[in-house]
């Protein structure tokens, strides 16, 4: 028995010690590069019998307890690609040998999920671990994703599985999230679920959705969001489902909440998890708008059955959703689907009255009749139009039409309307795509353009792809000349030529509206380049061109030629204008060059030496009307030579040009320069201003010197030094000024900066007598716009000019409008862009008067202080009346001061103006004057001073214009008119219906003013008086 027990004890030692050597082997084997290729084998195996696509490309790791899995690739059914850079996984022995898999641990390292269906590839990672057992999931997931395209869209998911068959779920992205939980039976079959979520962007909301007894809820609410320029208060949406069968059924149902575009949307839904989802009897409804219809997506073909409509009476509600974007008009459209025997499409689209951004139409009609639409297209589409504009583009009708089969697009195309000039234009052709290449064929082109007529005498094709660019011979003739050209561009080859005789350049203005181009231009090119060689030319023949730009009076008349040599690594240039009166500009030049021939390219080397120049004889405003000036004016004649070497980046100059008989206009600022006589000559890398004399439109003169850096790369820095001699530099309708003193210039091509500390010798504020009817702007919306509606040339982009200016003045600053006559003293810091300055500073009062009502208040007081918020005024003057002294006070902004009274004693108004105007208490004047009483109250209460009388003086040009009583208890009324001779001398003529005198009146020093008049009644004399202010 003993024996018998010990054998049976040896025999199993000996099968556990031979199953634990196989097993050593086995384990041995699977560590070996053979084992691991057998196992990447039989992996991919039984891959394809699940009908997968396997990819391994290595496997490590202690085997079969540690895995490690490197350039997994799985290709699933319907193009749904899964690759994984890295596997890692931990396998529990024991498990195994309970025959469960229990992984310790499971990590997933770059993964990438592509689908047609996804925009750009989704990138994930996976951490895991628990039991796998009955087909069931980990105890533990952690899952994070992102876009490749958009790495900050990342999705978080969390799942943790509980007793009793209980998950918890929580997903977090920058977009939402939320959390739930799942119960399951023991089939592992959803029993109920639960969850709440909530999304940020790009409308925040949040909701709940609950499944039990096969009955699943949804509900998601909003509160106050926007959509554009749309302000909703709310908006929800519910969805109810079960199931039916094999399907889910149930009703959707939205809400969008505005108190000028509300939303409402209802659709009964169908999903078919193996076959089909549907969306039925949908009902969209919106102010002057509606939308329904229904329709059905097949998964296994993708194909769709069902139609669709579409109707908006008003689209500009709905330019809410495009801020910035004009959109007007009407909408109806429908598309219908049908699959049986293929996908079968039809599209019919309306738009009467439409305007989107510059694009306007009367009537735009779109038909699509397409067969298999999204894999082999074949069909008919069409476009009509009616009453087209687009910027300077205005089309009475027009027509597109393509018949296409596959890969090939037959086209028709006509129109006719008015560009500048009317137009017809006819085109027949067809494109083609193909793998490889795209194709454009133009079988026939005609039409008239610019009362040109122009046909083309043959067929010729554009081919291209990513790697050539081929065009056929092209033979284009029209009225009076004709072009013809053919080119290849590829990366062996590129060989490009071109001739046209009498080319019509008035083509080349159509896009503008601020200028006119007429003429012709004869033009030869030849060009052949490959890796190893560059030669080509081209000569350009002007033949009298006219360019006329808005705004001025008489085209610039001009002829010349332009003639460029290539070969291999530099370029030669000549270029001859001549104007009509026959001053001209000669440019040649030799510039080093780098190229490529495909894409083709040819750069100018600034590193490498060249040489150039330039003669020029004739007024500079010719030239200068090539360039836009951006408000500003340059006339002269100039003269010279200037020659340029060295290499781009770093240019030498010599030689120099002179400048006669200039002017100079600066709309922006009004100043005005004639008579400039100018010297500029080359220095190295500087244009030296050596010599700068020009005068004032009135009076002064400018001299100035500097200099102009030549780098490119600076946009040519330029610095210059002015000396200003009572010129005036400054002249608006409210301001003009003449300074004397320094000024600086710095600025580059883009832009100045002016600077200086300036003493004015003279400066005009003029308060206007009346400031412009502010008239509001009102949104105005053409529900109809004539097709005829011009819209006028845009407004000429401004050179922008930086101010920082220290203006001081002593004297000579005179405030003068509304009845204000008053000479000021003080300093002022200006500085800001263009015509949006600002400015800080004081004037105070060295003398004057106000005038009103026939009445000359001296002033007594008077300060203007000048800050961000804008220039305030206050101003005091004293006139004595019979029995009263009266205080006239002129305050708030400059442009608009109040005016208002005192008395001394102390009066109402009524009874203040009834002694200004009229030399009388309130209670002695007569109705009539009554009634000029009350509007004078009512004038001076609504800002709208001065009265008429201050509006004739100005006309007129006199210094004063008042009607007075001809004395005390006197009805009778005169007429004066002064003028002062001299500063401090006034001669005033006062005519009534019955006498006339002549009044002399004197400022004397210290206040004092002497005033003579001629006594009519009593020949021969005179009487003076003198009075005194205080």
């Amino acid at each position: 028995m003993v024996k018998t027990l010990k054998l049976l004890l040896s025999s199993l030692l000996a099968l556990f010690l031979s199953g634990l050597l196989v097993l050593s082997v086995f384990f041995a084997f699977l560590q070996t590069q053979k084992g691991k290729e057998l196992l990447t084998s039989a992996l991919v195996h039984s891959a394809q019998k699940q009908g997968l696509a396997l990819e391994i490309r290595e496997i490590k790791g202690r085997l079969p307890f540690h895995w490690k899995l490197y350039g997994v690739k799985i290709a699933f059914e319907r193009d749904l690609i899964l690759s994984v850079e890295r596997i890692k996984g931990r396998i529990s022995l024991f498990s195994l040998l309970k025959k469960e898999l229990y992984l310790k641990s499971l990590k997933l390292s770059s993964l990438r999920l592509e689908h047609p269906a996804l925009f750009s590839p989704l990138a994930l990672s996976l951490d895991a671990k628990g039991r796998w057992r009955d087909s069931w999931f980990p105890l533990h997931l952690f899952l994070t994703a992102f876009l490749e395209s958009d790495p900050r869209s990342t999705l978080t998911l969390t799942a943790t599985r509980a007793p009793k068959k209980r998950v918890s779920i929580e997903l977090s992205t920058p977009l939402g999230g939320g959390k739930g939980e799942l119960f399951l039976t023991s089939q592992n079959a959803i029993e109920s679920a639960s969850s709440t979520f909530f999304f940020n962007n790009p409308v925040p909301f949040s909701g709940k959705a609950h499944f039990q007894n096969n009955h699943l809820e949804l509900t998601a609410a909003s509160r106050a969001f926007q959509v554009g320029r749309e302000d909703f208060s709310s908006a929800c949406l519910s969805l109810k489902a079960q199931p039916q069968g094999e399907r889910w059924e149930g009703v959707l149902t939205a809400e969008m909440q505005s108190d000028t575009l509300p939303i409402a949307m209802q659709a009964n839904l169908s999903f078919d998890p193996g076959g089909s989802f549907a969306l039925r009897d949908l009902d969209l409804a919106a102010p002057k708008a509606t939308a329904g219809g229904s329709l059905q997506l097949r998964f296994s073909d993708l194909s769709m059955a069902g139609s669709l409509f579409v109707q908006a009476k008003e689209l500009d509600r709905f330019a809410t959703f495009l801020p910035g974007s004009r959109l007007f008009g009407e909408l109806g459209g429908e598309i219908d689907f049908s699959s049986a025997p293929l996908q079968q499409t039809a599209l019919l689209l309306s738009l009467n009255h439409f305007q989107f951004r510059e694009l306007q139409a009367g009537h735009l009609l779109v038909k699509i009749q397409a067969q298999d639409l999204f894999t082999s297209p074949k069909g008919v589409a069409s476009l009509n139009a009616e009453e087209l504009k687009w910027k300077d583009l205005s089309m009475e009708e027009g027509s597109f039409q393509s018949h296409f089969e596959g890969e090939r697009w037959p086209f028709e195309l006509s129109a006719k309307g008015k560009w500048k000039d009317p137009f017809t234009l006819d085109l027949a052709g067809a494109y083609l795509a193909t793998k490889d290449q795209e194709e454009m064929t133009l079988s026939s082109l005609q039409g008239k353009l610019l009362q040109k007529e122009f046909r083309m005498q043959k067929p010729f094709q554009v081919i291209w792809s990513p790697d050539f660019l081929k065009m056929t011979d092209c033979s284009l003739h029209f009225t009076g000349g004709y072009l013809q050209g053919e080119c290849l561009l590829s990366k062996e080859r590129s060989e490009v030529t071109l001739k046209t005789e009498h080319l019509p350049l008035d083509l080349l203005s159509l896009p503008f509206t601020s200028l006119s181009l007429s003429g012709g231009a004869g033009i030869d090119l030849k060009l052949l380049s490959t890796p190893e060689q560059l030669q080509g030319r081209l000569n350009l023949l002007l033949e009298r061109v006219a360019l006329f730009q808005y705004g001025q009076e008489s085209p610039l008349i001009a002829k010349g030629s332009l003639s460029l040599h290539l070969d291999d690594d530099h370029m030669q240039l000549h270029t001859h204008l001549i104007s009509s009166l026959h001053h001209f500009l000669i440019l040649s030049a030799t510039l080093p060059l780098s190229y490529s021939p495909f894409p083709f390219r040819l750069q100018l080397e600034r590193e490498r030496p060249f040489s150039a120049e330039c003669v020029i004889d004739g007024r500079i405003e010719e030239l200068f009307d090539f360039f836009d000036l951006k408000g500003q004016e340059l006339k002269g004649h100039a003269m010279g030579q200037l020659f340029f070497s060295n290499t781009l980046s770093s240019p030498s100059a010599t030689g120099g040009i002179r400048i006669l008989d200039g002017a100079y206009e600066n709309y922006t600022l009004g100043t005005s320069l004639k008579e400039i006589q100018a010297e500029v000559r080359g220095e190295k890398e500087r244009l030296v201003l050596d010599h700068f004399v020009g005068k004032g439109a009135s009076s002064g003169s400018l001299s100035a010197t500097g200099e102009i850096a030549l780098f490119f790369e600076k946009d040519f820095p330029y610095h210059f030094d002015a000396k200003l001699e009572n010129v005036g530099a400054i002249d608006f309708d409210a301001l003009s000024a003449q300074f004397v003193g320094p000024l600086h210039f710095d600025g580059t091509l883009h832009d100045l900066a002016i600077k200086g500390k300036l003493a004015a010798s003279s400066v005009l504020i003029t308060i206007p007598d009346e400031l412009p009817t502010k008239i509001p702007e009102l949104p105005v919306t053409l529900i109809h716009p004539p097709s005829h509606l011009e819209s006028p040339p845009p407004p000429l982009s401004i050179f922008p000019i930086h101010y920082d200016l220290k203006i001081k003045a002593s004297d000579h600053v005179f405030v003068r409008g509304r009845g204000l006559n008053s000479e000021w003293k003080g300093k002022a810091h200006i500085w800001g862009e263009d015509t949006d300055y600002k400015g800080e500073g004081d004037l105070s009062l060295l003398h004057g008067v106000f005038a009103f009502s026939g009445k000359d208040f001296s002033l007594t007081k008077g300060e203007i202080t000048f800050s961000e918020s804008g220039a305030q005024m206050e101003v005091r003057g004293n006139v004595q009346v019979a029995d009263a002294t009266i205080t006239a006070i002129l305050s708030g902004e400059l442009t608009s001061p109040s005016l208002t009274f005192q008395s001394m004693p102390a009066m109402p108004t009524s009874s203040i103006l009834s002694r200004l105007i009229f030399n009388k208490d309130i209670s002695e004047i007569t109705p009539f004057q009554a009634v000029q009483l009350a509007q004078m109250i009512v004038t001076l209460s609504g800002d709208s001073a001065p009265n008429l009388l201050e509006k004739i003086r100005s006309s007129l040009g006199v210094d004063r214009f008042n009607l007075v009583s001809t004395g005390a208890g006197s009805d009778e009324i005169s007429l004066q008119i002064g003028k002062y001779l001299v500063e401090g001398v006034m001669v005033t003529l006062s005519q009534s219906a019955h006498s006339s005198q002549v009044i002399v009146e004197v400022e004397l020093k210290a206040g004092f003013i002497l005033q003579a008049e001629t006594q009519e009644e009593e020949e021969g004399k005179f009487s003076l008086k003198w009075n005194h202010n205080y």
